[in-house]
C-alpha cells in the first residue's frame, strides 16, 4: 500500500525559468505574456524561480506547495519588495502587508466571514447575477471583463456596506480600476523602479 509523502520530506523539484535577459530577467515575459509564462511554469519544476532584474522571486507550482504558501504564515510572510512596490497604489491592507499587519488585519475582517453573513451574501450574489443576466440580449457580444467589474462593485456595496451603487460609481470603478490594477502590477515587475515615475494614466 502506498501512503503519502509529507511536504517536509518529500523531494520537490527546483528550476530556473527559461528566457531570462541579463538585466531584465523575466520582467519582460511577465509584462508581455504573464499568463502564458506564469502557465509554463508547473512544466519546468515544483518550485520555480524567476527574476525581475535582478532579484530572485520563487513561485511554488505544486498544490502542496501552494497550500503551504497560503496557510502556513510561519514559513511565509506576505510581503517582499514585489508587494512593497504596490504599497502606494494598495495601501497596506490584506494584498500587500507583511505578516504582522496581515494577521492583525485578518482578525479585524474575520467576523465578516462567518458563516450566517456568507449565506446573506449569497443572496445578494444570486440578486446581482440575475439582474446581470436578464439585461444580457441573445445573440449580443457581451464584454465580461466590463460586466464582471460592475458585478463585483454591485456585489460588494450590497454585501459589505447593504447599498446600491449608483450607475455613475459603477461607471467610474468600471473605467478606472483596470488602469489602477495594470499601473501597480507593472510598477511590481519594473525592475529598474523607473515607471513609478513617469507620468503615466495609472500614476
Amino acid at each position: 500500500m502506498r501512503t503519502a509523502q509529507h511536504p517536509a520530506t518529500r523531494h520537490w523539484r527546483h528550476a530556473i525559468a527559461p528566457g531570462g535577459l541579463p538585466l531584465a530577467g523575466h520582467a519582460l515575459l511577465m509584462g508581455r505574456k504573464p499568463l502564458q509564462f506564469l502557465a509554463s511554469l508547473p512544466a519546468h519544476g515544483d518550485l520555480v524561480e524567476v527574476r525581475l532584474g535582478p532579484r530572485p522571486a520563487h513561485l511554488p507550482c505544486h498544490p502542496e506547495l501552494v497550500q503551504q504558501v497560503l496557510v502556513n504564515a510561519r514559513v511565509y510572510d506576505t510581503g517582499g519588495p514585489v508587494k512593497e512596490k504596490a504599497k502606494p497604489i494598495l495601501g497596506n491592507g490584506l494584498i500587500t502587508s507583511g505578516w504582522a499587519d496581515h494577521r492583525r488585519q485578518r482578525r479585524l475582517v474575520q467576523p465578516a466571514f462567518q458563516a450566517a453573513r456568507i449565506a446573506r451574501y449569497a443572496e445578494v450574489m444570486e440578486r446581482e447575477c440575475e439582474a446581470a443576466a436578464t439585461a444580457w440580449t441573445a445573440g449580443r457580444p457581451v464584454d465580461v471583463s466590463h460586466e464582471m467589474l460592475a458585478l463585483t462593485a454591485r456585489v460588494t456595496a450590497g454585501a459589505l456596506f447593504s447599498t446600491d451603487m449608483a450607475p455613475h460609481a459603477v461607471a467610474e470603478i468600471q473605467h478606472c480600476l483596470p488602469v489602477v490594477v495594470e499601473g501597480a502590477y507593472r510598477q511590481a515587475i519594473d525592475p529598474t523602479g523607473l515607471l513609478a515615475k513617469l507620468p503615466t494614466a495609472a500614476n
